[in-house]
This record gives C-alpha cells, sequence and structure tokens, in this order.
C-alpha cells in the first residue's frame, strides 16, 4: 500500500488544528515536532515546526509571509527546496509509519510546489479543506494579533481561493460551525472521504475530550458577511462556495482567480501594519536608551560620592 499523507488545508483560526486533531482517529499521525499549545489554542495547534519554517522560508524567498502573501502559485524555486521537502516528507513518513497529517495554513499559498513534490513521491493525498465564516477568522485574528478587520477578511478571501483554484483539493470540505455542532456526522463524512470506517467508541471519547462549541467565540452568519462594511463580492462568493461545498453539494465553478486590487489593498494595509509596528518599537527603544542614560549619569554620580 503506497504511504498515505492527509492535507489540512484552511485559513489561519478556521478550526484547521481541532480537525487536524480528530485525523488520529483513522489511524494517522502528525509530525513529531509539534508547535505546543497557547493560551490562544489550548488543544494544540497541530503543526509540525519543521514543516511550518520551510513553508516560511519559501515564502520569504518571494518576500512574503503569512499575513502579506504574494501571488506565489506560479513561482519556481529552486532545486534546494524541492529537495529539503521531499526529504522532510520522507522523515516523517517514515516516523508514523507512512501514515501521516499534516497541518500549516501556509500549504494553501503554497499548493502547486507541494502537490509536486507528493506526486513526485507517489503519494496517495487526501485533501481536507476546512471552512469557518470569514467574519469569525477576522474576530480571532483580531483579538490574538490585533490585525484590523479589513486585513483579515482579505486574507482569508486569498487563503481560501487558493484553495479552489487548485484541482482536486477542495474534494472534502468540512463547516468548522458545523463540525462543533456535530460532531459524529462531520466525522463520518471525513472518514467515507478517506476510505476508512469511523470507530464509533474512539469518536465519542474525542468528541467529549476536544470537541466544545465554547471553542467558538465569535459568531456571525452569511447575513452579517454580506452587510459588513468590509465585506466585498468576492469573499462572498467564495464563502459560499465552500459552504456549499461542505453541506455536501457539487456546484459547477469556474476556479476563482485573485482580483488583484485585492492583493493590492491586502500589501498596502500589512505595509501601513509594519510602519506603525517600526514606530511603536523605535519610540519604545528611545525611551529606553533615556532610562539608560539617566540610569548611567545616576550611577557615575554615586561612584563620584564613594570615590
Amino acid at each position: 500500500m503506497p504511504e498515505q499523507l492527509v492535507v489540512i488545508l484552511g485559513m489561519h483560526r478556521s478550526g484547521t488544528s481541532l480537525v487536524t486533531k480528530s485525523i488520529e482517529l483513522f489511524g494517522f499521525s502528525p509530525g513529531g515536532n509539534l508547535m505546543e499549545a497557547a493560551a490562544d489554542n489550548p488543544t494544540g495547534f497541530q503543526e509540525d515546526l519543521d514543516v511550518v519554517a520551510l513553508n516560511d522560508e519559501m515564502l520569504a524567498f518571494n518576500q512574503a509571509t503569512w499575513e502579506s502573501p504574494l501571488d506565489t502559485f506560479e513561482r519556481d524555486f529552486p532545486r534546494h527546496f524541492h529537495e529539503r521537502a521531499r526529504s522532510l516528507l520522507q522523515s516523517k513518513l517514515a516516523a508514523t509509519t507512512g501514515r501521516l497529517v499534516l497541518k500549516d495554513p501556509r500549504f494553501c499559498l503554497l499548493l502547486p510546489f507541494w502537490t509536486a513534490q507528493f506526486k513526485a513521491l507517489g503519494l496517495n493525498v487526501h485533501f481536507i479543506v476546512v471552512h469557518r465564516n470569514p467574519l469569525e477568522v477576522a474576530a480571532s485574528l483580531s483579538a490574538r494579533d490585533g490585525m484590523s478587520v479589513e486585513q483579515a477578511l482579505l486574507l482569508d478571501y486569498v487563503y481560501n481561493t487558493c484553495v479552489l483554484r487548485h484541482p482536486g483539493c477542495s474534494g472534502c470540505v468540512v463547516s468548522y460551525r458545523r463540525f462543533l455542532a456535530e460532531p459524529l456526522k462531520e466525522l463520518g463524512r471525513i472518514a467515507d472521504h478517506l476510505g476508512s470506517a469511523l470507530p464509533r467508541g474512539s469518536a465519542a471519547e474525542f468528541v467529549g475530550s476536544f470537541v466544545d462549541q465554547k471553542l467558538c467565540h465569535h459568531e456571525y452568519s452569511r447575513q452579517d458577511l454580506m452587510a459588513h462594511e468590509h465585506g466585498f463580492p468576492e469573499i462572498i462568493d467564495v464563502s459560499g462556495l465552500l459552504l456549499q461545498l461542505s453541506a455536501g453539494e457539487q456546484p459547477g465553478f469556474e476556479p476563482p482567480v485573485i482580483h488583484p486590487s485585492r492583493l493590492h489593498r491586502l500589501q498596502e494595509l500589512q505595509l501601513r501594519r509594519d510602519f506603525d509596528t517600526k514606530v511603536e518599537l523605535t519610540t519604545r527603544l528611545d525611551a529606553l536608551d533615556a532610562q539608560a542614560r539617566l540610569a548611567g549619569a545616576e550611577v557615575q554620580d554615586l561612584q563620584g560620592r564613594l570615590g
């Protein structure tokens, strides 16, 4: 049997960690170097730090970051990135006896590169996409990172458009809200996608231990998104399409294209945010320098009195 890989796709703060954790029910294991849990994700991020580091490095190669992505689909990467990615996958698969689940939202931005590596290694790959109302994602990013709602919505649009425009990635879309409300039903859908049986006993234990409606700290409807001042037609369409797919519908659609004006606006907002951060850090540094000079003068004065 070929080695099997499950790749969890979705925007940051969209519920991908919880869905990734559930894949262990089907005999898949995450990478062995996982990011530690934090206050904003107490059950763990389920992200392999080696994979995250490589993805960050590839984004940086294109002068991009997870919060300020460029259109990286058609970019060529040097050969050493391909070699490192394949070596990394092989080592992770070997450590998990050939059944690996990987989650990193950055995969959305780098799908052409990674799918080429999966194909080169002959892996049997299952993609699972997690969708959450973009306003809920924005509220979570605002609470965690101080990001503006406008920037977060644009990011959500870019990430999910990247997924929908890549062939074969939208075969199984999971609604985070529905996963919280009907976890066993959604786990059954995932089982069907993976060609596995759902272990009912273990699934019930998983639900009791990890699934909690209180995990969803922000709740918005599709109507809220449509009426929001920073909502825009493209994100409404992309979110609506993912909702249809998550409900088991199979709408025919042309792969969406990221509107250049949206990407430009996202970059403008990130530049402004970077500038504000630089100003804040410079102000703090100047204040610390002033304190240091005063402390130095006080030390000299005390030394003079002792002397």
